[in-house]
C-alpha cells in the first residue's frame, strides 16, 4: 500500500506535456544525460507547426503551398520546412488561393511569436552525421604557404537545447568534432623582409549542412572545415613541416535573453588533443614566426530559418625559428633554434539575426579558450661553419 502510495505521488509531480494541433510530440529517444530533462511544448493560440517537410516554395516575403488542406487565417503564425530544405518561420498577413496553389504574404516572426514555453533537448538529424575529409588536397594560402592535407572530421549534434519560458529564450549548443588530420605544411620566404606576425591567408575546404529538428523547431547545422595562417619574419628561405593532429574537441556555448534584448553569452570546452610534429627541415637566414590554424572549424546554426549561434575552433601550431652566425675568437657558429607549441582556440557569438525577437545588428563574439596545451618540439644547436 505505501509503495503504490508513493508511486501516485511521483507520478503526480510530473510536469504534463502540453499538446496543440500540428505540435511534435516529445520524443522517447532521449540521451541517457538528457532524460532528466523533459520536453514540453506550448503553442501560442495562433501558431500552426508542419511536422513533415511539405511541398511549399519559399521566399524572403511568401509562402507558395501546394495542395494546402487547411485554410490559413492573417495574424496566424506558421513554422515547418520544405521538401527542399528550406525553414520558414513566418507571420501571415495576406492569403491568396490561386487552383491548387495558396500564395501566403508573410513577415518574420520569432520563437516568442511561435510558443508560450518550449523545452526541447532532443537533436532528430535527417541524416546521420558523415565523417568530413579532404584528402590529399594541396591548398595555398597567402602566396607563401602550401598546404598538402588529409583532414577529419567527424561532427556529432546531439548535444543541444532550447528554452523559452516567461519571454526569455536560451540556447544551448555543444558540438563535438572528433579529428583525425595529418597536415604538410611548406612554407617559403620569397626575400628577405622584416614584418610583424600577421594573417596572410585562409582557405575553407568544404561545406557541409546537416537539416535536424531541436523538438519541433526545424535547425540547420552547417561545417566549414578550414585553414589559417598568420606569419611574420626577417628571414629568406624555407621550411617544411609534418603534423598529425587526433582526438576531439567540444565546445559549449550558451545564449540567453529576454524579448529584444542581445543575448547573454558563456562558453566551456572540453577537449583531448594528441599531436605529433616531426622535426622540421629548415632552410633560413635570419628569424621567422609562423602560427598555422589546421584544423579551423566554423560552426554555424540556424533555428526555423533565422541566424543562430556560430562557434569557430581548431588547433593551431605556434613556431619559431631563428638561425644566425656568430664568430667568436676566431670561429664562426651557425646558432639554430626551433620550437614548436601545440595550441587550441576557440570563440563563439552570433551574426546580426531576429532570434531573440529583436534586429541585433551588430556580431557579438566571445573567447571561449586560447591558449598553448603544449610544446610539441624544441632543438637548439650550435655548429662550425663549414668552409
Amino acid at each position: 500500500f505505501i509503495g503504490s502510495l508513493c508511486a501516485l505521488s511521483l507520478s503526480g509531480c510530473q510536469s504534463p506535456t502540453v499538446y496543440r494541433a500540428g505540435a511534435f510530440p516529445p520524443s522517447t529517444n532521449l540521451r541517457s544525460q538528457q532524460a532528466t530533462v523533459p520536453a514540453y511544448v506550448s503553442l501560442q493560440h495562433n501558431t500552426r507547426l508542419f511536422e513533415q517537410p511539405i511541398p511549399v516554395a519559399v521566399t524572403p516575403s511568401t509562402l507558395i503551398f501546394e495542395d494546402l488542406s487547411t485554410e490559413l487565417e492573417v495574424n496566424q503564425v506558421v513554422m515547418g520546412r520544405s521538401l527542399q530544405g528550406e525553414d520558414f518561420l513566418r507571420r501571415v498577413i495576406a492569403v491568396q488561393v490561386q487552383g491548387k496553389k495558396t500564395i501566403v504574404s508573410t513577415q518574420p516572426a520569432s520563437l516568442f511569436d511561435a510558443f508560450k514555453e518550449l523545452q526541447a533537448n532532443e537533436v532528430s538529424l535527417s541524416r546521420t552525421p558523415e565523417r568530413i575529409s579532404v584528402r590529399s588536397q594541396r591548398f595555398n594560402i597567402g602566396g607563401v604557404m602550401d598546404i598538402v592535407v588529409d583532414l577529419g572530421i567527424r561532427p556529432d549534434f546531439s548535444e543541444a537545447q532550447i528554452q523559452l519560458k516567461d519571454s526569455r529564450l536560451k540556447i544551448n549548443l555543444a558540438p563535438r568534432f572528433e579529428l583525425d588530420t595529418q597536415i604538410r605544411s611548406e612554407l617559403a620566404f620569397i626575400k628577405p623582409v622584416q614584418s610583424e606576425l600577421a594573417p596572410v591567408g585562409q582557405v575553407s575546404f568544404t561545406v557541409a549542412r546537416f537539416p535536424a529538428w531541436i523538438g519541433p523547431v526545424p535547425v540547420v547545422f552547417q561545417i566549414k572545415p578550414g585553414a589559417a595562417l598568420s606569419w611574420g619574419h626577417q628571414a629568406s628561405g624555407s621550411l617544411i613541416q609534418d603534423l598529425n593532429i587526433d582526438g576531439f574537441i567540444q565546445p559549449r556555448l550558451t545564449m540567453e535573453a529576454a524579448l529584444k534584448q542581445n543575448p547573454q553569452s558563456s562558453g566551456t570546452l572540453q577537449h583531448q588533443i594528441q599531436a605529433k610534429l616531426s622535426p622540421p627541415a629548415l632552410s633560413l637566414k635570419g628569424k621567422a614566426r609562423a602560427k598555422l590554424y589546421v584544423p579551423q572549424i566554423q560552426f554555424e546554426s540556424e533555428l526555423a530559418g533565422i541566424v543562430g549561434p556560430f562557434i569557430s575552433a581548431g588547433t593551431y601550431i605556434d613556431a619559431t625559428y631563428q638561425r644566425e652566425i656568430k664568430t667568436q675568437q676566431g670561429q664562426t657558429l651557425v646558432n639554430t633554434s626551433v620550437n614548436a607549441d601545440l595550441g587550441i582556440s576557440v570563440y563563439g557569438g552570433i551574426t546580426p539575426t531576429q532570434l531573440f525577437g529583436s534586429n541585433l545588428t551588430r556580431e557579438i563574439r566571445i573567447k571561449i579558450l586560447e591558449r598553448n596545451l603544449r610544446n610539441l618540439y624544441q632543438k637548439n644547436t650550435s655548429e662550425p661553419l663549414l668552409p
